[in-house]
């Protein structure tokens, strides 16, 4: 049994930044970070997405909660989207087309590190239609519906694009190491990737396996995260999205989480065990930090990337952050910005 946190009753608690987003970094170059919002202490953000209007949709795996926050507003209250009610915790999102998401709802206690297996499910979150007030209540709600369910998984975590034509979404399940495909048109899902790499092993073999998952059509290979071996790695596919080869280690050493690639094809890492964000050349497996740093609480335990993408922060990244659950610095999870 797990105990889950109920945001809605506590939003009261929460901070804002304190500054209305300039678009500004400092003068000097550096990238520069800012919060943009905090949650109460003990609730944990696994991953972000970034719509097309700049509101930013945060993941809640601390509840089952999936929360809008609106970051050029400095006094806006963040809405919650959806309760997904049934389950503990959602994880990954991703978004197939235009306002349309998909995330992975589940049983996962951030406090003990359990998952329940057999609990574990897609879900379409239709946001055409959702609007928001800044006190923040619903003006016109989402349509949610449950696309698949995966009795099979473990641990449904990261999800990755894979083709938009056919609906084909990547699912990492950070339990068992299998990245799943499903078509979230007609609910099928397969085993498209299992390997050594995607696996639980060590350095930390309790930790999760495969987490954030990602396609990149140039090269025909999908990059992947593996906290508890800490890898960041790719593996080569077919045209169909199945596994066309032996994985290979890209950079090791790090508790690599969620990530994104950018337009070089170099990857942009959140890494929750030294509380920074780093871009890694693919090319090589060098790294350089972007900002953060392990004795800092400003991206404490920070769990995923993404890009801004409107005109007033498209030079910035969002970071979701877990906050630092269990640990002697926790502190509210929550969403920060990176102006670089």
């Amino acid at each position: 049994m797990f105990y889950t946190l109920s945001l809605a009753a506590l939003l009261g608690f929460a901070s804002l930044t304190p500054a209305l987003y300039t678009g500004q970094g400092h003068q000097d170059g550096a990238p520069s970070v800012h919060e943009v919002y905090s949650f109460p202490v003990n609730t944990s953000v696994e991953n972000l997405a970034v719509r097309r209007t700049g509101h930013i949709l945060a993941n809640v795996d601390s509840a089952p909660e999936l929360y809008q926050i609106d970051p050029f507003c400095n006094d806006a209250k963040p809405t919650l989207i959806h309760e997904f009610e049934g389950y503990g915790s959602l994880l990954g999102i991703v978004e197939v087309e235009h306002d349309q998401f998909y995330v992975a709802a589940g049983n996962f206690s951030v406090f003990t590190l359990e998952a329940v297996a057999g609990w574990w499910a897609i879900f379409h979150v239709d946001l055409s239609s959702f609007s928001a007030r800044g006190d923040g209540s619903v003006e016109s709600a989402a349509i949610v519906e449950k696309v698949a369910e995966i009795p099979e998984a473990e641990l449904l975590n990261g999800l990755g694009l894979f083709s938009v034509e056919d609906g084909l979404i990547y699912a990492a399940d950070s339990g068992s190491g299998i990245i799943y495909l499903v078509d979230v048109h007609t609910g099928d899902y397969w085993p498209a990737i299992q390997d050594p790499l995607t696996i639980k092993g060590e350095p930390l073999p309790d930790f999760a396996s495969a987490n954030g998952v990602h396609y990149n059509a140039a090269t025909q290979s999908v990059y992947f995260t593996n906290i508890g071996q800490e890898v960041f790695g790719r593996v080569p596919v077919f045209a169909n999205g199945s596994q066309a080869g032996a994985a290979e280690v890209v950079m090791q050493g790090e508790m690599c989480d969620d990530f994104l690639l950018d337009d070089a094809g170099n990857a942009i890492i959140a890494v929750y065990g030294s509380n920074d964000v780093i871009r890694v050349d693919v090319a090589n497996g060098n790294s350089t930090v972007i900002a953060g740093n392990a004795n800092s609480t400003e991206l404490e335990a920070v769990t995923a990337v993404a890009w801004g993408r409107t005109a007033r922060d498209s030079g910035s990244l969002y970071v979701s952050r877990n906050g630092g659950v269990g640990s002697v610095n926790v502190v509210g999870g929550g969403i920060s910005r990176i102006d670089l």
